[in-house]
C-alpha cells in the first residue's frame, strides 16, 4: 500500500496544523497524490462522495506549447 493511502496521514497533517498553528483543518479535505491526474481525480472523487446526484465536470483540453 502506498504511504499516501494511509489514515495515519491524514491525522499526522490534523495533528501538524494544530501544533503549528498556520491553518484550521477541521471540516476540510486533505488530498495528497503523485500526480496532477491522481490528485484532480481524487479531489472530484471527495467532493461528489456525498452529492445524490452524478457531477458534471468541465474542463479545457490542456494545451502545450
Amino acid at each position: 500500500m502506498c504511504w499516501y493511502l494511509l489514515p495515519e496521514l491524514e491525522d499526522s497533517i490534523h495533528r501538524l496544523h494544530s501544533l503549528v498553528g498556520n491553518v484550521s483543518t477541521e471540516g476540510r479535505h486533505i488530498i495528497v497524490g503523485s500526480g496532477s491526474t491522481q490528485l484532480l481525480q481524487a479531489t472530484l472523487y471527495a467532493l461528489s462522495a456525498n452529492s445524490p446526484q452524478p457531477v458534471s465536470v468541465v474542463c479545457a483540453a490542456p494545451y502545450y506549447s
